[in-house]
């Protein structure tokens, strides 16, 4: 399952409350961070992985979150995307 959604931007407001409400409501939802753009949420990110973790980076190209797939890939893998750093999985 997904245990922390990070909601980038003002589009994402409304699937991060609705994220929260019911896992509010059933006690098993996702934790949800909500950061303004792909900068902000390439810091959470790397403040909230461990290393194990999987990282699915999903929305449309206008909100530029193929930059958070790849500063977070190079930090993790060193440098080297898809290498072997051992830290977080990124997908995108």
């Amino acid at each position: 399952g997904v245990d922390h959604l990070v909601a980038v931007g003002d589009v994402a407001a409304a699937y991060a409350e609705g994220v929260a409400s019911e896992g509010a409501a059933t006690g098993d939802g996702p934790e949800v961070t909500r950061v303004a753009d792909a900068g902000a949420a390439t810091a959470a990110l790397r403040d909230l992985l461990v290393p194990g973790d999987v990282v699915l980076v999903k929305a449309s190209r206008v909100a530029g979150l193929e930059r958070v797939a790849r500063d977070l890939a190079e930090t993790l893998t060193g440098g080297t995307e898809g290498g072997s750093g051992g830290g977080a999985g990124v997908a995108s």
